[in-house]
């Protein structure tokens, strides 16, 4: 009787390669190389081609890899090379694991060209005019897979967020040192007088302490550094002005002066942001230093991008018009 045409591959059913007793630690590279060039082409003399190496090399590999790992991957059968169930099975896993590496590979890519990461970003409210939004635009044109969180918070609250890792990058009026904020630079503004189109005060070159005295003022705390700066002109001057309205912010008070209620002195940041024939400014004399600084985390590694833009940020407020100084 006859033996049954054998289907290609089935004598490899009794030739198994015994299991080793213990299963190999690390499966090396250049193995699995070979392994998977094999299966893509089907067969040695292809491997050797992609690979480019001899075929006795690819040879040697497979059968040392075939006796590490305790299994029969290929079988001939007139002179073709077919694959095993098993080593299906274990292509199959090796494509998969291929692709991990791809993506991993593309990720790494990704974060070394800054095109993946998030940044938090907070900065009290005059910086969110001119400069700063520009060059966070300009940046992320540059690297528009990175995402950016955004925030204005007064100076206080830029700075503990900061001291604690919750942002990555601030710009904040700041003392020369704080626990758990480092500084990256430090930069001078020359704070301007303010007030309505046509206001008196607008034939004036320069506005001097004297010069507030004849008009409603709408001043910052004392509690600000600005603020702080002005009372003591004021006292140096001898003069003893009580505020019409106290307010918070530059904001606020340029917008009070739109609304006619007095004249202020703010960041000339915030003054920018007014469309023209809202508000005039003149210099203020002496100068009251609308003084800010560039902060990270002390004690936290940050980002490359985040490193990046910081970089950024300082170059684009250095050129800015309205920065007296950098240190």
């Amino acid at each position: 009787m006859k033996d049954k045409a054998k289907a290609p591959g089935q004598a490899a059913v009794h030739t198994r390669i015994k299991t080793p007793k213990n299963a190999p630690k690390r499966l090396k590279p250049h193995q699995l190389e070979i392994f998977s060039a094999i299966a893509s082409t089907g067969s040695i003399t292809g491997a050797a081609k992609f690979l480019n190496i001899s075929q006795p090399g690819v040879s040697r590999s497979l059968a040392d890899f075939e006796r590490e790992i305790g299994f029969t991957l290929f079988v001939r059968d007139k002179k073709r090379l077919f694959i095993t169930p098993e080593g299906s099975a274990f292509h199959e896993e090796l494509s998969r694991s291929f692709t991990g590496l791809e993506r991993l590979a593309k990720a790494a890519e990704e974060i070394r060209q800054m095109r993946r990461g998030h940044i938090r970003i907070m900065t009290m409210p005059a910086l969110c005019y001119g400069a700063v939004p520009k060059a966070i635009k300009s940046f992320l044109d540059r690297h528009d897979s990175l995402s950016l969180n955004f925030e204005a918070q007064n100076s206080q609250r830029v700075i503990e967020s900061v001291a604690s890792q919750y942002a990555d990058i601030g710009i904040a009026q700041v003392p020369a040192s704080y626990p758990g904020v480092a500084i990256h630079s430090s930069f001078r503004s020359d704070a301007v007088c303010v007030m309505p189109p046509g206001h008196p005060l607008c034939a004036r070159k320069i506005i001097r302490p004297s010069d507030l005295q004849e008009h409603p003022l709408i001043a910052l705390p004392p509690s600000s550094m600005a603020g702080q700066q002005l009372n003591h002109i004021l006292r140096e001057a001898g003069l003893n002005i009580v505020p019409r309205v106290e307010t918070l912010t530059s904001f606020a008070a340029c917008a009070m002066v739109v609304e006619g209620l007095g004249v202020a002195v703010v960041d000339p940041f915030t003054s920018a942001a007014f469309t023209r024939g809202q508000l005039e400014q003149r210099p203020f004399r002496p100068i009251v230093n609308f003084g800010f600084r560039l902060l990270y985390p002390e004690h936290r590694i940050i980002s490359n991008a985040a490193h990046a833009l910081m970089e950024h940020l300082a170059k684009a407020l250095s050129a800015d018009a309205r920065v007296a100084g950098r240190s």
